[in-house]
C-alpha cells in the first residue's frame, strides 16, 4: 500500500476524481480504497510516483463531460502525451506486477547503492532516449583469451535530469516512457532532439526484467570528451570511466546538449533542489546537544560565542564556537586578525575524565617579522591551560614565563608596523634562518618535536619513502626519553601544537606572511610536524588510483599501487590522529591542531581523533554528528573539494580529502569489526552522496553557505537514508566504551578494494 506520507497529502479533497486531458484518473489502495486529490497536477504526480513503485492500480476511463471537471479541479490540469489507440486504450486498465516478481529484480541490482534499480525519483524526468547505443567495456589485452581492446555491448540510452541509464537489449526498456518529459530538454514532438530524430517514445505498459548495465549520476561526471567517430568517454568522480558509441555524430551531439547543462550546472540548479521529500534529515545533529554530552556547557572554562546572520566573527565557522569565558567578545574578534580566513582557536571535545581539550584553528599570520598578537596568545592559553595563568611558570622546561610575555611588545596588526627593520636583504634573511633554528635548538630542545624524518618531501612516492616503526614514532612525538624526564614533564602543564604540515612546509607559508606558532610566545606550548600532505598531493594520488582501477589495467598492480602513494596517505593520517589520541587519553595534555587554513588536513586528523576517543561517534547517529560537526559545521570546501558544477579543465581545487578520511575509517573498521555501528556500505553510500547531486547535504562550502543556498528549506539530507535503512547496520555490533588504537604499521593498511574495484567486472 501507499505510504502513510503520501495518503496525507491528499488529505484537503475537492474531488473524487481529476481531468487529465479528457481522461479521469482514479487510483486505489490495495485494499480498495479510493485515493484523491485537490488538482490533477498534484494526483498526476503521485500516481506516477505510486505507479513506478509497483504500490498501485490505475485505471484509465473516458468522460466527456470535460466543462464540468475542470471546474472541480479549479482548472488545475498537466498533460498526457497522447499516441496511437494501439499504444494506450480507452477504459485500458494497467495491472501492476505483484510482489512476487520485485525480488527477482532486487536479485540483479546494480552495485551503485543509490541507483541500484528502477525506482524513479519523483522529479525525475526523461530528457532523451537513444535506441541501438554501445557500451564499449574495456579489457586488458590477454585477459581470458580477448584479442580486443573492448567488448561491445548494446543496448538503450536513457537520460533523465538526474542520471544516465544504459540497459542492454537483454533488458526491456518500456519503464523509460514512464518518466514525465523533462520542460527544458530539447526533444521536440516525439523523440526530436534540435529537430534530429533519435528515437519514437511511445506509451508502454511493459515492465522491467532486469537491471540495466549502467547507472550514473549526471552530477557525479568530471568531465566528457568526444572522441573519434561518435563515440563519447565520461569520467566520473566514483573513479568510473564509462564509453559510448553511439549511432551517429548527430546523436552524440544531443547526447552532449542534454547532458553537458546537468553535469556541471550550479548549485541551485542541481537535481537536489527539486526533489525533496522530507525535512526531517536537518533536525538530527545539534551542536549544543553534543556539547552538552561532551560537558563543555557546564564547565566554566568555557561558553558559547554565537556569530551574527553574517557570521562576521569566521564566516566558514558555524554560527555556534567554544571559546574562553575569560576573553570578551571583543578579544575574540580582535584575534581573527591574526589567524588565516579568520579561523581562531575553537574546542570541539573534552575528555569526560582528564579534562583535556582538543581544539582546532588555521594557521597564525606570523610571517617573517615573527609577528605576535595578545589576544591570540591569551585565546590559546584560556583553551588549552588548566593552571592558573598568574601563578609563575617553571622556567626549567619553557620558553617563557607570563612576566616575559607582558613585558614583550605586541602587533597584532599588519607585519609592515613592527618596529624592528632589518637593512640588508642578506643580513634579513639570516636572522630568519637563526630564529626558526633558535625554535629548534635553543632554550628548550623539547619544545619542537620534528616528525618530518621520514617525510623530507610531501608528494614523494610511496617507494621513495623509509618505512619508520610506529613505536618509535610515538615515543618521538611525545618528547619523552628517559623515566626521570618523562616524570618531570607529566607533573608540568603544557599542551601540543600539532601543525599537520611539514616544517620545510611552513618555511614556505611564513615567506607569504603566515606560518606556524612560535611555541616561546605561548606558555607551555610544544610544537610538532605530523607532515601529511597538501590537496594537490591527495589529487595526483588519487589520478593515479582512477587508473589502476579502471578494468583496462593490466600493469605491475603491487608497484603502481605503492608509487601512486594513496595508502601512504592513508597511513599518514591515522599515526597523526593515533598521537593526538595518546596525548588526550594517557598524557593528558590537550591538543591544538591546524594545517594551513584549517578545513582539509585539520578535519582529518580531528575528527578521525574524536572517533577514536569517543565511543558515541562509533554509532550511526553519533558518526552523523561527527560529520556534522567537523566536516559541514567547520567548513570542509565540499563544493570545491568535489567540483560541484565545474568542469574537470577549470578545477584546480579538486581533491577528494574526505573520501581520503573514509578510507582511513573504514581501516578502523577493519581491525575493529565490532566496535561500530555501521558497516561498510553505510560508509561507501555516504560517499557516493556527496557527488550523487541527489542530496544537499554536502553541496556546500560552509554553514553560512548552506544558508545562502537555501539547503535546509530546498533539498533532502543524507541521513533519513542511512540512518534508517537496516542495510546499513553493522550486526556484530557491541559497544565499546573505551579509546581505540588501531595499528599503523604498512603491513595493516590495506586498500578498499570492495570501494575503488566496485565497478571493475574482471575482479575476482
Amino acid at each position: 500500500c501507499v505510504s502513510p506520507a503520501l495518503f496525507n497529502k491528499f488529505n484537503n479533497t475537492l474531488s473524487p476524481s481529476s481531468l487529465v486531458d479528457g481522461v479521469i484518473v482514479r487510483a486505489y489502495h490495495q485494499n480498495g480504497s479510493s485515493l484523491i486529490g485537490s488538482s490533477a497536477a498534484d494526483i498526476w504526480e503521485q500516481i506516477e510516483l505510486a505507479h513506478l513503485k509497483n504500490k498501485l492500480q490505475v485505471s484509465f476511463s473516458h468522460d466527456e463531460t470535460t466543462t464540468e471537471v475542470l471546474e472541480s479541479c479549479n482548472n488545475s490540469v498537466v498533460s498526457l502525451e497522447r499516441e496511437t489507440s494501439s499504444d494506450l486504450t480507452i477504459d485500458d486498465t494497467v495491472e501492476m506486477k505483484d510482489a512476487s516478481n520485485s525480488d527477482e529484480s532486487n536479485s540483479e541490482k546494480n552495485c551503485d547503492v543509490f541507483s541500484d534499480s528502477f525506482d524513479f525519483e519523483p522529479s525525475e524526468e526523461k530528457c532523451l532516449v537513444i535506441k541501438n547505443a554501445t557500451l564499449r567495456r574495456p579489457v586488458p589485452d590477454g585477459l581470458d583469451g580477448f584479442k580486443h581492446e573492448y567488448v561491445d555491448v548494446m543496448g538503450d540510452l536513457l537520460v533523465t535530469n538526474y542520471r544516465i541509464i544504459f540497459s542492454s537489449v537483454t533488458c526491456s526498456c518500456k519503464e523509460f516512457e514512464k518518466i514525465p518529459q523533462h520542460k527544458n530538454c530539447p526533444i521536440k514532438g516525439r523523440g526530436l532532439a534540435n529537430g534530429r530524430q533519435l528515437y519514437p517514445l511511445p506509451f508502454h505498459n511493459g515492465l522491467i526484467r532486469r537491471s540495466p548495465e549502467v547507472i550514473l549520476s549526471l552530477f557525479s561526471v568530471r568531465k566528457i570528451e568526444e572522441l573519434m567517430e561518435s563515440e563519447v568517454r565520461i569520467t566520473c568522480k566514483d573513479l568510473r570511466r564509462v564509453r559510448f558509441q553511439l549511432p551517429s555524430r548527430d546523436h552524440r551531439k544531443g547526447f552532449l546538449d542534454v547532458c553537458r547543462p546537468f553535469c556541471f550546472c550550479k548549485v541551485p540548479e542541481s537535481f537536489a533542489f527539486s526533489c525533496r521529500i522530507t525535512e526531517k534529515g536537518w533536525k538530527i545533529f545539534d551542536v549544543m546537544r553534543d556539547y552538552s554530552r561532551l560537558g563543555m556547557l557546564a564547565c566554566e572554562r568555557f561558553r558559547i560565542l554565537k556569530q551574527s546572520e553574517k557570521y562576521e566573527i569566521c564566516p566558514t565557522y558555524p554560527k555556534a564556537i567554544v571559546v574562553p569565558a575569560s576573553l570578551s567578545d571583543k578579544e575574540v574578534s580582535s584575534s581573527c586578525a591574526f589567524r588565516s580566513r579568520k579561523r581562531i582557536p575553537v574546542a570541539v571535545w573534552m575528555h569526560p575524565k582528564n579534562g583535556a581539550i582538543l581544539a582546532r584553528c588555521a594557521q597564525p599570520l606570523v610571517g617573517l617579522r615573527n609577528t605576535r598578537c595578545k589576544e591570540d596568545e591569551k585565546l590559546v592559553s584560556g583553551l588549552m591551560l588548566r593552571v592558573n595563568l598568574d601563578s609563575p611558570a617553571d622556567t626549567s622546561d619553557s620558553n617563557s614565563t607570563g612576566s616575559e610575555i607582558e613585558e614583550t611588545e605586541y602587533n597584532s596588526s599588519s607585519p609592515d608596523s613592527d618596529s624592528s627593520e632589518v637593512d640588508g636583504v642578506t643580513q634579513f634573511v639570516t636572522d630568519v634562518w637563526s630564529t626558526f633554528n633558535n625554535w629548534n635548538n635553543g632554550g628548550n630542545s623539547n619544545t619542537i618535536s620534528r616528525e618530518s624524518s621520514l617525510h623530507s618531501n610531501d608528494g614523494k612516492n610511496d617507494s621513495a619513502r623509509p618505512a619508520v616503526d610506529p613505536a618509535s614514532e610515538n615515543e618521538r612525538s611525545t618528547g619523552l626519553g628517559d623515566s626521570t624526564t618523562s616524570k618531570i614533564r607529566l607533573e608540568e602543564e603544557f599542551f601540543y601544537i600539532v601543525d599537520a604540515r611539514s616544517q620545510m612546509a611552513t618555511m614556505g607559508n611564513r615567506a607569504l606572511g603566515k606560518g606556524t606558532e612560535n611555541p616561546a610566545n605561548y606558555t607551555g606550548a610544544r610544537l610538532l610536524y605530523m607532515c601529511i600532505d597538501n590537496i594537490h598531493s591527495v589529487r595526483g594520488a588519487f589520478s593515479k588510483l582512477v587508473e589502476i582501477a579502471q578494468p583496462s589495467f593490466n600493469g605491475d598492480f603491487e608497484r603502481s599501487l605503492a608509487d601512486c602513494g594513496w595508502l601512504y596517505q592513508v597511513r599518514n593520517i591515522l599515526v597523526s590522529s593515533v598521537k593526538i589520541v595518546r596525548h588526550v587519553d594517557q598524557h593528558e595534555k590537550s591538543v591544538l591542531t591546524h594545517c594551513s587554513d584549517g578545513w582539509d588536513r585539520t578535519a582529518q586528523m580531528v575528527s578521525m581523533a574524536e572517533l577514536l576517543l569517543d565511543p558515541w561517534y562509533r554509532t550511526r547517529s553519533g558518526f552523523a554528528e561527527l560529520v556534522e560537526k567537523e566536516w559541514c559545521g567547520f567548513g570542509h570546501k565540499f563544493r570545491d573539494r568535489y567540483g560541484h558544477g565545474v568542469d574537470a579543465l577549470s578545477d584546480h581545487e579538486f581533491s577528494p580529502v574526505f573520501t581520503l578520511w573514509i578510507d582511513c575509517v573504514w581501516q578502523v573498521t577493519r581491525q575493529f569489526p565490532t566496535a561500530f555501528e555501521f558497516n561498510e556500505r553505510f560508509l561507501t553510500a555516504l560517499v557516493d552522496s556527496v557527488y550523487s547531486g541527489r542530496y544537499g547535504t554536502f553541496l556546500a562550502n560552509s554553514e553560512k553557505e548552506r544558508e545562502n543556498f537555501k539547503v535546509q528549506d530546498l533539498t533532502e539530507s543524507i541521513w533519513p537514508t542511512l540512518l534508517i535503512g537496516k542495510h546499513f547496520l553493522n550486526t556484530r555490533y557491541q559497544r565499546v566504551n573505551r579509546t581505540l588504537y588501531p595499528s599503523c604499521q604498512s603491513k595493516n593498511i590495506k586498500l578498499w578494494e570492495s570501494f575503488y574495484f566496485r565497478f571493475d567486472p574482471t575482479m575476482a
